[in-house]
């Protein structure tokens, strides 16, 4: 009989048999008819402990003998009975009624009557319950073993009506009118994961034919002094055999919990909008590539280069050092620079090239300059309502402008103040609940969607309600560039029970039937929502906000600072030559009137005549006569100069005759102008020392040469600052 037995399994099987000793002949004549598919071994009482737990053993007692029945206690006192250990009992079913044969045990008895043998498969729904037989066939000496069909199914499908028996469920609430409001949709962003998960687990106490016991907790169950709280703790102390809110798998509740399904397709993560472009990026440096920032940056060398080159021929052929117009270009590096300048930013000046080649030239920058500046100004534009979708991993979202805000719900507290890894510690530390604050970023789901609708907000929420809110709150293109980045390293959510229980297997076979049959599906349709589709983009424009011009506005602020300092450094120089001078300054007298004027005081000098303290080199007289009539004043000045164009020289052109006088002792510029000054040993020659036309009191032309270098330098350091 055992031998048909072990063949009706169709796979190896090892034997462990426990039988009296006057039937050790019986056991090694059944191994030799197994040897080529099993093993047989005889066992005692104190091996029964190095017996392998698994489908492929077969423990075999013969109750007759003297110790079966303190093996049998031993097995019931170890739980050797349950799953994946099966045995084979010689013996009445009824004097087997004190053992607990549970649900997912596999236990086998052979009761005799006359020479026919009666195979039962015993089990209980539960501890004490009465002792359930099914019928596994008959065995004869003549015929062998006479299987029924209905061993073809599985022990989990034959035994799935539990007759009513009550299995209780624990289950996760915040607010107490849930109890009432489980099965309806009032609320339904109040407790919505416990009402998703009483919903699915329904129609598996349906299938069982069982009746459902509802515990109700706060929490889900975190460890605290070694111990387990809330609906896990339930699951640990026996209280409920299924969870019937859904999970997140973590490393400590791996032993204590048997992980089934995963029925929720929502899951947690932080979602936001894409945040403008400015956000991530300087939007000045955009509009071109580096390859043409290069182009354009060789383009102004060139012309720069160009425009010096002409100023000099101009300077050279034109005869421009005798022309007293303000408005030529002078060969200097600084005026050409700034002309240069004032062409990129579309501003003019006043000053140009006079010749024909020249006026080329200044035509070609400012055409040039003309499309650049076009081409910028509409990719700024463009850029302005253009968004950034950098933003990929936690540390982009680390390293962000964006606020970022979670749900306040138990499980996010704790998986947020409980991470390790660098980058989701520094995010709880400094973006969730920095160190200081009295008010840590969690809030309810309503606040956290309408924040994330009007600011660069990011918010770590249950995405199937978040995304129900989303659709009822954001406008149609509000809801297309919607990104997600998920922070609880395992945020799917499963349906439990508490480990070892003997409705696993039939837990998870009617669980997997709610998915099959779309049961869970239905559930996760009526309560959750999915990701809004992008429908309609519309044409909508966001106003411009101060981040985005933000670049501009820390160059203008550089700009202004630089220009304090200059003019703190021109002050104190000023001040320093003063200081120098004060004991040796030249006294100078100063005054001036022109052909309109009928003061002509300042030609004669008298006691009366103004006189100012020059901190200059030179005391000047220019006397500008018309050549017709001829000897008429047209203008007459007195004056002090650092650098005048002319010392003691004679200019004349078609209109006028000029002179120039220049001396460098106390009072020396007196006379006509027409004459010679006297006392200052100074030569006629070189006729000329500078290019510029000075006006008193300019002090030369150090500060526009250092005031154009700090500018530039400025500008280039602020540009590669927003790289």
């Amino acid at each position: 009989m055992t031998v048909d037995l072990v063949n009706s399994f169709n796979k190896p099987t090892a034997i462990f048999a426990f039988i009296c000793e006057y039937k050790h002949n019986e056991i090694v004549q059944m191994a030799k008819l197994l040897r080529q598919h099993s093993l047989c071994y005889v066992f005692d009482s104190d091996d029964f402990n190095k017996i392998p737990q698994n489908k492929d053993v077969l423990i075999m007692v013969e109750l007759n003998c003297p110790a079966s029945k303190a093996l049998l206690q031993k097995a019931n006192d170890t739980n050797k009975f349950r799953n994946p250990s099966r045995w084979f009992i010689i013996e009445q079913a009824e004097k087997l009624d004190n053992y607990n044969f549970l649900f997912d045990s596999d236990v086998i008895v052979a009761e005799m009557k006359e020479n026919l043998y009666s195979l039962f498969i015993l089990y209980k729904t539960h501890n004490h319950g009465a002792l359930i037989k099914e019928s596994f066939g008959t065995w004869t000496a003549s015929n062998g073993l006479n299987k029924t069909s209905e061993m073809d199914k599985p022990a989990s499908i034959r035994r799935k009506d539990l007759m009513g028996l009550p299995i209780a469920a624990s289950i996760v609430i915040s607010d107490n009118r849930t109890k009432n409001e489980i099965m309806t949709l009032r609320n339904i962003f109040v407790d919505t994961v416990a009402k998703s998960g009483y919903r699915q687990i329904c129609p598996l106490y349906d299938f069982l034919n069982a009746s459902m016991v509802t515990l109700y907790t706060d929490t889900w169950g975190y460890q605290t002094n070694g111990t387990f709280n809330g609906m896990v703790g339930d699951l640990v102390q026996g209280k409920a055999e299924l969870a019937g809110t859904m999970i997140f798998i973590t490393k400590s509740r791996l032993d204590i919990l048997e992980y089934l399904v995963y029925p929720s397709p929502p899951t947690t993560k932080f979602v936001f909008r894409l945040p403008p472009l400015s956000y991530q990026n300087n939007l000045f440096l955009l509009p071109f590539r580096p390859k043409v920032w290069l182009c354009i940056l060789g383009l102004i060398i060139l012309l720069t280069t160009i425009l010096l080159i002409n100023a000099y021929w101009e300077y050279e052929k034109l005869d421009i050092r005798n022309n007293n117009d303000q408005t030529v270009l002078r060969p200097n590096i600084s005026d050409i620079t700034i002309l240069v300048i004032s062409a990129i930013s579309q501003q003019g000046s006043f000053t140009e090239l006079k010749g024909t080649l020249g006026r080329v030239v200044m035509f070609l920058l400012f055409f040039a300059f003309v499309f650049l500046y076009t081409s910028y100004s509409a990719n700024i534009v463009a850029l302005l309502q253009s968004n950034s979708n950098k933003i990929r991993t936690l540390s982009d979202l680390l390293n962000s402008r964006l606020e970022l805000g979670v749900e306040d719900t138990t499980y996010n507290r704790y998986h947020f103040s409980i991470a390790t890894d660098p980058i989701r510690k520094a995010i709880y530390q400094t973006k969730i609940a920095p160190q200081g604050s009295k008010d840590a970023n969690f809030m309810s789901l309503e606040e956290g969607v309408k924040k994330l609708q009007t600011k660069p907000f990011a918010f770590n929420m249950n995405l199937g309600t978040g995304y129900k809110l989303v659709e009822r709150y954001f406008h149609e293109h509000e809801k297309c560039g919607l990104q997600e980045i998920q922070y609880i390293q395992e945020s799917k959510a499963w349906q439990t029970c508490r480990k070892n229980s003997p409705y696993k297997e039939i837990f998870k076979i009617g669980l997997i039937r709610n998915q099959e049959h779309g049961l869970n599906d239905r559930v996760n349709r009526l309560i959750y929502t999915k990701k809004p589709a992008c429908a309609f983009r519309g044409s909508s424009f966001d106003s411009v906000n101060m981040i985005d011009f933000y670049p501009a506005l820390l160059l203008l602020l550089y700009g202004m600072m630089c220009a304090i300092l200059s003019l703190l450094l021109e002050f104190f120089y000023h001040k320093r030559v003063m200081r120098i001078s004060k004991n040796s300054q030249l006294v100078c007298y100063a005054c001036s009137f022109s052909s309109v004027d009928t003061d002509r005081s300042c030609m004669t000098i008298t006691n009366s005549t103004p006189v100012v303290n020059c901190i200059h080199k030179y005391c000047t007289i220019m006397r500008q006569e018309f050549r017709d009539p001829s000897g008429v004043i047209a203008s007459f000045t007195r004056s002090c100069l650092s650098s005048p164009d002319f010392l003691n020289h004679e200019v004349e052109d078609p209109t006028f005759r000029t002179f120039y006088r220049a001396c460098t002792i106390n009072r020396c510029n007196i006379g006509d102008g027409i004459q010679s000054v006297t006392g200052s040993n100074l030569s006629p020659r070189p006729e000329t020392n500078a290019t510029n036309i000075l006006v008193p009191g300019t002090g030369g032309s150090f500060s526009l040469k250092s005031n154009y270098l700090v500018t530039m330098l400025t500008i280039l350091g602020i540009l590669f600052n927003f790289q």
